[in-house]
């Protein structure tokens, strides 16, 4: 019967290598994820202010969208039609 095979010092070295690697790399993807986590709060309480405003608006949010979108429109026909855009 053979003995089972030891690791040598450089396969060794290479796991501990691969697994310091993988442990900076979850290091890495929890502060990325920290970062998520703490942008999608923020862009929660802006939906909340929002919410809050539209509602405070009730029916004049529709009306300024509206004339916003119509004036996006207007300004961009006329950019159109002065050359400054192609």
């Amino acid at each position: 019967m053979s003995e089972p095979r030891t690791e040598s010092h450089y396969e060794f070295q290479s796991r501990v290598d691969r697994e310091i690697k993988m442990a900076a790399d979850v290091a890495r993807l929890s502060t990325t994820l920290d970062a998520v986590l703490t942008r999608m709060g923020a862009l929660e309480k802006d939906m909340q202010i929002m919410t809050a405003m539209a509602n405070r608006w009730k029916g004049a949010t529709v009306v300024l969208l509206a004339l916003g979108s119509a004036a996006g429109w207007l300004s961009t026909v006329w950019a159109h039609l002065t050359g400054h855009l192609s």
